[in-house]
């Protein structure tokens, strides 16, 4: 092909004969090094990611900060949805799909009016008043079934 003045006009394009014939000719870009620009633009939108990662991370940190000193808030606001006795010794707090969400530890749930039936008959200390017993009386029990 004989350079024209179209094909010296547009260097970055080459016209590339079809692989199999009645095929039309496909245009084909080559590589070329980036730009300075090119490059400017790639570091201002990692650096605009890193910011925002950075930001997400701040926060994360200060909700986690914050969590112990909502605990009372959590656990009535528990107790008004579940309407059940909500205690927890250890509060945590996870990424989840919609933001932070808290992680409740060893929680004991307990209906309000099973929990006063169980002071009335006299609570755990009635168990251990039974297990002690047993504990007691157990080599008793076993030579008098051998």
């Amino acid at each position: 092909m004989l350079p024209t003045a179209e094909t010296e006009l547009t260097p970055t394009r080459e016209r590339v004969s079809p692989a199999v014939p009645g095929d039309s000719v496909a245009p084909v870009t080559p590589l070329r090094a980036p730009t300075r620009q090119g490059l400017r633009g790639a570091a201002l939108v990692l650096a605009g990611a890193l910011a925002f990662f950075a930001i997400v991370l701040l926060a994360y940190e200060l909700a986690v900060a914050r969590v112990p000193q909502h605990r009372a808030a959590l656990e009535r606001i528990v107790r008004a949805q579940t309407g059940l006795d909500v205690r927890f010794n250890e509060l945590g707090l996870r990424w989840g799909w919609y933001g932070p969400e808290p992680v409740f530890r060893r929680v004991e749930l307990g209906d309000p009016n099973f929990i006063a039936m169980w002071n009335e008959m006299g609570g755990m200390e009635r168990f251990d008043r039974r297990r002690r017993w047993w504990v007691q009386r157990r080599d008793g029990f076993e030579k008098a079934l051998c």
